[in-house]
């Protein structure tokens, strides 16, 4: 079979990489993941569709250490660290060149700018073309560092270079190729969701009682990173003026501090916002969802780093947490960002609200008519968002390349 090397430079997992593979394997790819261990985590799934190639500790892609050993901290221990770098990339370079000589590379994808440099430079030691795989969308600024204007400035060259530029949807593909100047360079599109499910799992979630959530009260969830982008304290502030019987569960995406639990629940009265701080397993994610009334996710450009307001003003189809609500037919409640505010609209599948305060109000309306919200939502989801026309359009790009290799 031919492979895809996938190089994801960050220490937490995104979920569709597992589907992705999964279904460009039924397209005759295998898909080797070059990632952290902590980017894989615990989950089977990833062993099962993905062939990973686990980079460890210390990071052989970027250089840098995501946990370096106590003994490698510190300044004095650079020596020992760039050592560690060398051997580490020969190694990895050893193994692509020793698994291209049998089942060959098709291309490299790299994701965002340290992604796509890495694949760009083990491109040529293959030699095969690769692709640029955006995930998050970062922007020229003023008050850039020289560090991160060296970054981007290597980003916008390596991404022109690309055969093709894997982003979620038109708008960020617009917003990408007006900032890195992609005119010409071949787009793929896929949304960041899951592979669409044959029967939803049923209301089988533990986090319920193990939080001490009535089972008759409208949950509202959260789920992601407890960030200030995210409007999350906004979101439990709101909480207090909701209507009875609602509650808000804020599920945090990366195992957070204990304390965020007590901080987020003094917000609102007693039995208003229940936090849960560990991460759920992949294979309990529908199930919890299933157990919530609707989701909420609101992204806050103002509260972003300079250069990535941009990346949250156009939100696009990038919003992991609002497909997968769609996907199990939560209706939505979210902020005024292009893409999500489109898709509320179009398909009438959720409410749209200015800020936290209007959530009460949303809420309202939801409750009242939630199974046809709900059956909205489903068709907002198959129709929009669906995982498999992107992968087969991406497979259809892998095919192209293969093809002018023969």
């Amino acid at each position: 079979m031919d492979r895809v090397g996938v190089i994801y430079p960050y220490a937490w997992p995104l979920p569709n990489l597992v589907d992705v593979g999964a279904l460009l394997r039924d397209r005759g790819y295998v898909v080797d993941l070059l990632a952290a261990r902590e980017a894989v985590g615990s989950s089977s799934e990833w062993s099962g569709q993905l062939s990973c190639d686990l980079v460890g500790h210390p990071g052989v892609m970027t250089g840098r250490f995501v946990h370096a050993p106590g003994w490698m901290r510190g300044r004095a221990q650079r020596p020992y660290r760039r050592a560690a770098f060398l051997v580490g990339r020969a190694s990895l370079v050893h193994r692509m060149r020793h698994r291209h000589e049998s089942d060959r590379y098709v291309a490299l994808v790299g994701c965002d700018a340290e992604g796509v440099l890495e694949a760009a430079r083990l491109a040529k030691t293959l030699p095969v073309p690769y692709l640029y795989w955006s995930l998050e969308i970062a922007t020229f600024h003023a008050d850039m560092t020289p560090a991160e204007r060296a970054l981007k400035d290597l980003e916008t060259v390596v991404s022109r270079n690309a055969a093709a530029v894997i982003v979620q949807d038109q708008w960020r593909a617009r917003l990408l190729a007006t900032e890195n100047g992609l005119e010409g360079v071949r787009t793929v599109y896929l949304p960041n969701s899951r592979r669409q499910v044959t029967r939803l799992p049923r209301e089988t979630s533990t986090l319920r009682a193990r939080l001490g959530i009535p089972q008759d009260v409208h949950l509202v969830i959260y789920t992601g990173f407890l960030a200030d982008w995210a409007e999350c304290r906004g979101i439990a502030q709101s909480a207090a003026h909701w209507p009875n019987g609602t509650a808000l569960l804020l599920n945090s995406r990366a195992a957070a501090d204990r304390s965020l639990a007590d901080t987020f629940r003094s917000l609102a009265p007693p039995g208003r916002v229940y936090v849960n701080l560990d991460p759920v397993p992949d294979s309990e994610y529908g199930a919890l969802l299933r157990c919530a009334s609707a989701g909420v996710a609101l992204y806050s450009p103002k509260e972003s780093p300079a250069g990535f307001r941009e990346n949250l003003e156009v939100v696009g189809f990038s919003s992991g947490k609002i497909a997968a609500y769609l996907q199990f037919g939560l209706p939505v409640i979210v902020g005024m960002n292009t893409g999500p505010r489109e898709l509320v609209e179009e398909f009438d599948c959720g409410v749209c609200v200015e800020d936290p305060h209007g959530i009460g109000a949303a809420l309202r309306r939801i409750l009242a008519d939630r199974p046809a919200f709900s059956e909205r939502a489903r068709t907002c989801f198959a129709q929009r968002l669906a995982l498999e026309p992107g992968v087969s359009a991406l497979a259809d790009c892998l095919d192209s390349l293969r093809d002018q290799r023969c």
